[in-house]
């Protein structure tokens, strides 16, 4: 008997457990304050999917969108008559709309529900993506979870009917499943994900690409070879298909409306928003990439493409692929240049952010088992591990507690609406119902449940009539003429300055037409000085 348990297993004693996972346990006060930020993102999302009104100046038309979908109406007119609004996006996402319509008719809830599960299975796939790792801990994919849903822009954007975040999750499946063992239906799926992807959002190509840079950097030629293909391919046919369909249009809304100025002042005011809210956490990448790139340099000659056996190692390309996606997020940042750009610029990044987080914590616990390592080597890398664990506990800390002038400015980041919020908005509404339809709304969920048209997209046709690319004139004469029943704005217009949503010329149309009727808040509400005068607008072309 003694001489059985001579040969047994050795006991795992307290000292050897603490020396085997003394990392894991240094980032658990790090894990514990994530949950906060974590916590008040998720409160934010579950509390602003009933909201009837918009949070966000974009989700009212992507709303509309799927309505005139659903009616079998296009989302992409010629903008040489009434509707003057842009499909901005490709139809993955109006078309979900266009089904959740079908259900709760002009409600926005479907399309935060659907931003609410994107942001959940993204924050699913970063954790599948570090634990599938043969190196991959509990504790360095739970961190990267709790990186990403304490971030201030999916705080904000979670609760938005907006594309961002579907696009987002697709592209992120499409990588993920794309970085592990390859096969023909496998490579189907990968190219029907990020397919997918890039029709809801056309600059979702981030992903694609760094899959395809890994695996020439594990020189996979072959296999890249056919995946470039036939994403190229693909996308090409949906593409021409869209063209035809739309007699061109849709290529005018999507790209050539889309290429809007540039302001290149605006990327230091982001870059700066980054390290308000996520310094502490970027600076930990820095030991957290250093780890995952030590590791890949230090691992096997290129792994073969023949089909793997039982005994094969892994070929996963996650490693490689996430470090070329996040120099490519991280390049993707200067388009925060775009008028227009907000936090949702900085979604893909940070999500990457944390993957490579969250895989170079599993590589350091990896590597400090290795009993190969030097002394200077295993000095080093317990040293870098010691300063990511407590980089990552100081930017839990300052989600988690009133730390810092910004974070105690926005302390548990954004909030769901509240219930005052809601009273005001409904007594807006109310308002705008006592008059004759069409109205004109920034907010065009107010032209939506007051059973208005939604005739013209502010800030959008603004910036193109500001480009030379749209002629306001037909738009300023009916201004001028007082045929609208009532315009409804977030600004006085009556102030000098700058307005996003109106051109000069606009505002001073508005002014001489119509007269402030009510305010109620933020909302100012137009009424033209004679109601009877030119009567209502002709009837729409789109709608002949």
């Amino acid at each position: 008997m003694a001489e059985a348990d001579a040969i047994g297993p050795p006991r795992l004693t307290a000292g050897a457990f603490l020396r085997r996972h003394w990392l894991a346990l240094a980032l658990l006060p790090a894990l514990i304050g994530l949950l906060l930020p974590g916590h008040a993102t998720l409160i934010r999302c579950a509390g602003s999917i009933g909201f009837p009104y918009q949070l966000d100046r974009e989700e009212g038309f992507l709303l509309e969108q799927g309505l005139r979908l659903a009616d079998g109406e296009t989302i992409y007119p010629s903008l040489k008559d009434y509707p003057y609004t842009v499909g901005n996006y490709p139809p993955v996402y109006p078309v979900l709309l266009a089904v959740g319509t079908l259900v709760a008719g002009d409600s926005l809830a479907p399309g935060r529900i659907l931003a609410g599960l994107a942001a959940f299975l993204i924050a699913g796939l970063i954790l599948y993506a570090v634990l599938r790792e043969p190196a991959g801990g509990l504790v360095g994919g739970l961190i990267a979870v709790g990186l990403f849903l304490g971030t201030w822009a999916l705080s904000e954007w979670i609760a938005f009917v907006r594309v961002d975040l579907p696009a987002l999750a697709l592209g992120m499946a499409g990588f993920v499943l794309g970085t592990g063992r390859q096969s023909r239906l496998r490579l189907a799926a990968v190219v029907a994900l990020f397919s997918l992807a890039f029709f809801t959002k056309q600059t979702q190509i981030i992903a694609p690409l760094a899959l395809f840079g890994a695996m020439l950097w594990r020189r996979q030629w072959r296999g890249a070879g056919v995946f470039a293909a036939a994403m190229a391919g693909t996308c090409a046919v949906f593409l021409g298909l869209l063209v035809l369909a739309t007699a061109g249009e849709f290529w005018r809304h999507t790209v050539a409306y889309n290429a809007n100025a540039m302001y290149w002042n605006q990327v230091p005011v982001w870059l700066a928003h980054l390290r308000d809210f996520s310094g502490f956490a970027l600076v930990a990448l820095i030991p957290a990439a250093g780890f995952l790139v030590w590791s890949e340099c230090h691992r096997p000659g290129p792994v073969p493409e023949e089909p793997e056996g039982p005994h094969q190692p892994s070929r996963s390309l996650v490693a490689p692929a996430s470090l070329l996606y996040l120099g490519l997020a991280g390049l993707s940042l200067l388009t925060t240049a775009k008028a227009g750009s907000a936090s949702n610029y900085l979604l893909e990044f940070l999500a990457v952010a944390a993957l490579v987080t969250g895989l170079g914590i599993s590589r350091a616990a990896e590597l400090l088992q290795n009993s190969a390592l030097g002394p200077r080597r295993r000095r080093t890398a317990v040293a870098a591990a010691v300063v990511l664990a407590l980089l990552l506990l100081c930017h839990g800390a300052s989600g988690s507690l009133n730390i810092g002038g910004t974070i105690a400015r926005h302390r548990l980041f954004r909030q769901p609406p509240p219930p005052e919020l809601r009273e005001q908005l409904a007594l807006v509404e109310l308002h705008l119902s006592e008059f004759g339809s069409p109205v004109l709304a920034e907010e065009p969920i107010f032209a939506i449940r007051t059973g208005s048209p939604v005739l013209y997209q502010p800030f959008i046709m603004t910036q193109l009539a500001r480009e030379g690319k749209w002629d306001p004139a037909p738009f300023v004469a009916d201004l001028e003429e007082g045929r609208f029943g009532a315009i409804l704005t977030n600004q006085d217009l009556a102030r000098d300055g700058h307005f996003p949503g109106f051109t000069e010329e606009m505002r001073r149309a508005i002014l001489r037409a119509y007269r402030l009727r009510e305010q109620i808040g933020g909302h100012f509400i137009y009424v033209p000085l004679d109601a009877d005068a030119k009567g209502p607008l002709r009837q729409f072309a789109w709608q002949q």
